[in-house]
């Protein structure tokens, strides 16, 4: 207000709300110079207009959902519209002006404002297109205005069902499900991502009933250890790439019917899910992502190491490896641009960049050497167990140091204090 139309607040009255209610914006009350007047708990009549204007936005917010058939947790999206609509709509008191024209004393392009959850075709950049057939644009639905210039779009997948619902027989054996919620961390204990997945329980199928094959090679540790190795003599780079829902894509031969996962209507009677791709959990899972990988790296002319199946190796035009392990790939070599742009072309991925934190090991990595560390594990399994501030020992011990057995008195001292001796 003071900054646009340089006229200062005076009062402002707000509820109890925990955003107006707190010491920053007590300063910011006595720095600017207005009064702040706080309506008493469950008293909304105190702040009618406002109030009303909220209930008047979230009924729009209502109806959007329900138009659109988009489900209830886009009600933050679509709440923008309505917000917009009020702010570009006339005011006879106002001399039919909006109440954007009345604070910025320029006109609303009323053409920027499309239905909220229509359909829409918006373009696909040039370098994520793969051949020259391919199209130029895909369907999404559009979430409204994300700024001035652009729009929020939802972009539709297609070929990511997993499971279709089927009606079962007494002799299809049936598998249960659960959800598995993962928080990813950087080599510095930082949050980076949030997952969740659908894993079944696989301790429960049986071969040659759910699945005829279920092994599938891994990446060796000394493999890795060699790999690090030889980049650190030949200066080569190392990065880190995570294929997203890797289980996901590849399709496998068994049928496999599960358990309709917590959280979902269970209340159809006979009626389960039919697996159509692989889940994280299934006996073949790990095998599909395997024979999938391996295949496309072949195609691209890379060749399976005779000593670790994971290992796959290129000599022209210099020499590189490929390292996989589950989800994750590790990538080493002189250029790695162009292995990227396929692979992201090919597979939804996340670059991780210059890895540094692989399979529990910190890579530090120095102008002439690469040292391997776990000291965040140890220090994380020390916090596990509450011994973060305990008194570190040389490990083997102190030459010469004897050790002799506690006395009862001694034991029973320790034993109050909690100790272990």
């Amino acid at each position: 207000m003071e900054n646009v139309h340089e006229r200062q607040i005076k009062k402002l009255e707000t509820d109890v709300a925990g955003e107006f209610v707190n010491h920053q914006f007590k300063e910011l009350s006595n720095k600017s110079g207005f009064i702040h007047v706080i309506a008493p708990p469950y008293t909304p009549e105190h702040s009618g207009v406002a109030e009303r204007v909220n209930r008047t936005i979230l009924n729009k917010d209502f109806c959007l959902l329900l138009t659109s058939n988009l489900p209830n947790h886009y009600w933050s999206e679509a709440i923008n519209t309505p917000t917009y609509l009020t702010n570009i709509i006339p005011i006879p008191s106002k001399r039919n002006l909006s109440p954007f024209q009345l604070w910025t004393r320029n006109p609303w392009k009323i053409k920027k404002i499309h239905t909220f959850g229509c359909k829409v075709v918006f373009l696909i950049p040039k370098h994520k297109r793969t051949r020259k057939l391919d199209h130029v644009g895909k369907i999404g639905i559009l979430l409204g205005l994300n700024n001035d210039s652009s729009y929020k779009i939802l972009k539709q997948e297609m070929n990511r069902s997993i499971v279709e619902e089927v009606k079962i027989k007494d002799h299809h054996r049936l598998i249960e499900t659960t959800w598995v919620f993962k928080t990813k961390r950087n080599n510095n204990n930082q949050i980076i991502d949030h997952k969740e997945r659908l894993c079944s329980h696989a301790f429960s199928q049986t071969q040659g009933g759910d699945y005829s094959k279920g092994f599938a090679p891994t990446g060796k540790l000394n493999a890795l250890r060699t790999l690090i190795s030889v980049a650190a003599a030949s200066g080569l780079n190392s990065e880190k790439l995570d294929i997203k829902r890797e289980f996901l894509n590849e399709p496998i031969e068994d049928d496999v019917y599960l358990m309709v996962p917590q959280g979902l209507d269970r209340d159809k009677r006979n009626v389960f899910l039919k697996r159509k791709k692989a889940i994280y959990g299934l006996k073949q899972a790990l095998l599909a992502r395997y024979h999938q990988l391996s295949t496309w790296l072949m195609k691209l002319g890379f060749k399976i190491s005779k000593e670790d199946s994971c290992v796959f190796y290129l000599k022209e035009p210099g020499p590189s490896w490929r390292f996989l392990h589950v989800d994750d790939i590790e990538i080493f070599g002189k250029n790695l641009t162009h292995f990227k742009k396929s692979i992201e072309k090919k597979f939804q991925t996340k670059m991780l960049g210059i890895a540094d934190l692989i399979l529990g090991i910190k890579i530090i990595h120095q102008p002439e050497s690469i040292t391997l560390t776990q000291s965040h594990y140890i220090d994380s399994l020390l916090d596990s167990y509450g011994m973060s501030n305990c008194k570190p020992m040389a490990t083997p011990l102190i030459t010469n140091c004897h050790l002799e057995h506690a006395t009862e008195s001694e034991k029973k001292v320790l034993q109050s204090l909690n100790i272990n001796y």
